[in-house]
């Protein structure tokens, strides 16, 4: 950790906006090698279990600044992981968060909102949502050779059949590779950051997923 606070400045000193990436990823071993952890594979035929494994989620902007590993079954879930160390991210962090589609929990995006803490998501084209009544869904041109972005909205996010409150901004694009509909979502303020910058911004989550080389 000195090492990161010794350099940490001088590798975000070229980037105007500051991030900080969040992920998960689970490492499995032989239970005869590893006695504890997290049951995340199928059992043999006595019903024995053949693997262990922990799971390590890790927060990055750079350097690695911050590196969790959980051993209870409960911690297999990806929105437990992620939204533990959000909530340090909450309390300690001043950067825009950036995570995948796999947090779902939208009483988590919620809380960072009230704690006046920006993110940029992915949610799975299945989500629910509405579009806040009386706004404008605004088509969008911006095309690069992986993605073409087609529109831009403010909405509720449904949950539970609730909606919430807050409102967010959603930006729908297309893969270009395989016409996939992706979605981004986000809190940045909308005069502060385009809906390109948005996807922009969590196009730089391959930071974390070569650095955890996966």
């Amino acid at each position: 950790m000195h090492t990161v606070t010794v350099f940490q400045d001088k590798l975000n000193e070229k980037d105007k906006i500051k991030l900080s990436l969040y992920d998960s990823k689970i490492t499995s071993l032989s239970a005869s090698l590893l006695s504890f952890g997290i049951q995340n594979g199928q059992k043999n035929k006595k019903g024995e279990q053949g693997k262990n494994s922990i799971k390590f989620t890790v927060g990055f902007n750079g350097l690695p600044f911050n590196v969790k590993f959980y051993k209870d079954q409960k911690m297999i879930s990806k929105d437990l992981a992620l939204g533990d160390i959000l909530e340090e991210y909450m309390d300690n962090k001043k950067d825009i968060a950036v995570f995948d589609r796999r947090m779902k929990d939208r009483k988590k995006m919620v809380e960072l909102c009230d704690g006046h803490k920006y993110f940029v998501t992915r949610i799975y084209k299945s989500s629910k949502y509405e579009i806040e009544k009386g706004s404008e869904v605004t088509p969008l041109e911006f095309e690069n050779n992986i993605l073409k972005l087609t529109k831009h909205s403010r909405v509720h996010l449904c949950c539970k059949e609730k909606k919430t409150k807050i409102v967010f901004r959603l930006v729908e694009g297309i893969l270009k590779s395989d016409g996939e509909k992706i979605l981004f979502l986000s809190n940045l303020t909308e005069d502060g950051f385009t809906a390109n910058q948005i996807a922009e911004i969590y196009k730089s989550r391959w930071d974390i997923k070569r650095f955890l080389g996966s």
